[in-house]
């Protein structure tokens, strides 16, 4: 009995000390929690560093955009999801479901989930949990619930009612269930807010398509890191690789693109990938 009562009270002791280091906002890890926190490397050399290494891959990670830049933020976190979802494969960690919560307004303005882009980024369309709600509420209350679960590799939530004691819940929730949390937000800058890191994403011009420019190519986002509690914030023009599932500053992605090697056109006429391909008149 009188061990029993001891590892209680060690339990109740680490609890109270996780609890008020996420409330003073003093550290970015929590010192009771079990195995090491692992950091994401988004594949941008000059994102890593001022990540100090990469993003973690436990814990509420806020992204943000203006009500017009709701389709854009989706596709960042999507693009986010792949990264952490490939590193988990490379691992050999766990391929659970995702969880996937939204409410009906949301659903009406950005529309759902498109099952064939999501297979073209290479996200495993039949381990997603989609679920709509009515309230901003209830979002929140299942993102805490699927952390508290562990049964999920990541759980994403598109709210914008969100307090910073929700956030808190979020973050501690996180962290004990050693799951990446993201909460999509559209509108104004938000206020206080206990997550691990706050990104604010803006939509820019797609780079031309390698073999056909009249199409887009690759995506790209101005991404701007506003809070961070392990680095420093800063913004960076940033792309979208789909073939190796990494994030690439934009200009390096455009260099290469312009240096690729040359295409044949039918005829067997070698032309660079940016020329317009003629087509050889038709003799009558």
């Amino acid at each position: 009995m009188a061990g029993s009562f001891q590892s209680r009270q060690e339990a109740l002791a680490c609890l109270r000390q996780r609890i008020r280091q996420v409330e003073t906002m003093e550290s970015g890890q929590l010192a009771c929690t079990d195995g090491a926190d692992k950091s994401l490397s988004l594949g941008a050399p000059e994102v890593d560093e001022a990540l100090r290494g990469g993003m973690s891959e436990q814990g509420l990670y806020e992204l943000d955009a203006d009500y017009t830049s709701g389709a854009s933020l989706r596709g960042f976190g999507l693009a986010l999801l792949t990264r952490i979802l490939r590193k988990q494969a490379e691992n050999g960690q766990r391929d659970e479901a995702i969880l996937w919560v939204m409410t009906h307004r949301h659903f009406r303005e950005f529309g759902g989930l498109y099952a064939p882009g999501l297979m073209r980024l290479g996200l495993p369309v039949h381990r997603i949990v989609h679920v709509l709600v009515r309230k901003d509420q209830q979002v929140l209350w299942a993102l805490e619930e699927g952390l508290r679960a562990r049964a999920f590799s990541a759980v994403i939530g598109e709210a914008d009612d969100v307090g910073f004691r929700e956030t808190q819940r979020l973050q501690l929730a996180g962290q004990n269930g050693r799951t990446p949390c993201f909460l999509m937000r559209t509108g104004p800058s938000a206020g206080a807010s206990a997550a691990s890191a706050r990104w604010r994403i803006e939509p820019q011009q797609s780079l031309p398509a390698r073999y056909d420019t009249r199409r887009p190519g690759q995506p790209v986002w101005q991404v701007g890191l506003e809070k961070i509690r392990r680095g420093r914030p800063g913004r960076w023009k940033l792309g979208w690789d789909n073939e190796t599932d990494r994030f690439h500053m934009a200009a390096a992605m455009a260099h290469r693109q312009s240096h690729a090697s040359p295409a044949k056109t039918a005829s067997g006429q070698i032309v660079p990938f940016a020329d317009k391909v003629r087509r050889p008149a038709r003799r009558m």
